[in-house]
């Protein structure tokens, strides 16, 4: 009998791992296609290809907004932390080094007083992984609540030498006014805000590459440059929202235009592909009216107005280079 129920044992034991190996392979291949689709996505946008597949099935083929998993992240307006914890434990990311997470409150503190019963396991995790955090960073002026000056260098402060992705879940002010209209202006005001600021941090990374490039070692840096592998200058900015009122009269998209910054695509923000993730108010843990995950989100990526082009112009540059060759 004994020898049965160890017997017993022993198969749920390898059930168990078969499927924990299943399910570890079958968020590998997601990653992988998320990664294949966004490239398409980003050439056939880039060349015009009138063989796209429809908007809606673009659409569909995203969960996350930045191209490869090990890609430099930058997020703002973290609450208590557990979409950056998603994306590593979901598989989404595997460098954890390269994410940078930052909240606007000041302290450790005052976090855990917000969120008392998930932050402080959400901040060991990423600590113990390697994740960058930086408390007290506002969106809208990143440059000076980062503390970055011509004496410290962007570099210097973000232990970087580019960002590929910032990303800014759910923009809030938190301020709770109850009159619609002042309501829209004040995120309105928000995410403009967000845009130069995301514009003022990009441009100091644009300069300290091209300074560079006038180092001793430049040429074997303007090398790297010319092959695409630096890509200093193609961040994309991810922004999600939620679907509906009063969020459709902020004018995303038109803000953003208005900054220079282009729709790439939206996509929509598939709350049960992140896991443990929890959204949380600007203020606290309490619930929302409505449970954030029965609400329709999105996920709106944005690339330098001009950018796109730049590659195309680089693209049709090579060709000719290839052919007088």
């Amino acid at each position: 009998m004994a020898k049965k129920q160890s017997r017993k044992g022993n198969l749920k034991s390898l059930l168990k791992q078969h499927n924990q190996e299943n399910q570890k392979k079958l968020k590998e291949l997601k990653i992988k296609e998320n990664l294949v689709n966004l490239q398409k996505f980003k050439k056939d946008k880039i060349t015009g290809n009138k063989k796209n597949i429809s908007t809606q099935q673009q659409h569909n083929l995203l969960t996350v907004p930045f191209e490869n998993p090990d890609d430099i992240l930058f997020l703002v307006g973290e609450g208590d932390f557990s979409y950056v914890r998603s994306l590593i434990e979901s598989n989404y990311h595997h460098k954890p080094q390269n994410i940078i997470a930052t909240s606007y409150d000041n302290s450790l503190k005052e976090l855990n007083l917000k969120y008392p019963t998930t932050f402080k396991e959400n901040y060991d995790f990423l600590i113990e992984k390697g994740v960058k955090i930086m408390l007290g960073v506002d969106a809208t002026n990143l440059v000076k609540s980062l503390k970055i000056s011509k004496r410290t260098g962007v570099n210097k402060i973000l232990n970087v030498e580019r960002l590929d992705c910032i990303i800014f879940n759910f923009p809030h002010t938190g301020a709770g006014v109850k009159d619609v209209d002042r309501n829209i202006q004040q995120h309105q005001k928000l995410l403009l805000n967000f845009f130069k600021s995301a514009n003022e941090l990009l441009s100091l990374f644009n300069a300290y590459n091209a300074n560079k490039c006038t180092d001793s070692y430049a040429q074997s840096y303007k090398t790297v440059t010319n092959n695409n592998k630096t890509k200093g200058n193609n961040c994309r900015l991810a922004v999600s929202l939620f679907k509906g009122l009063p969020y459709d009269n902020w004018q995303l998209k038109k803000i953003a235009n208005t900054n220079d910054w282009k729709t790439l695509t939206t996509f929509k923000f598939e709350w049960e592909k992140f896991q443990g993730y929890q959204h949380r108010r600007t203020n606290s843990e309490m619930s929302t009216t409505k449970k954030f995950d029965e609400r329709e989100a999105r996920v709106h990526l944005f690339d330098k107005v001009g950018a796109l082009q730049k590659k195309k112009t680089q693209k049709n540059n090579d060709e000719d280079s290839e052919n007088e060759n």
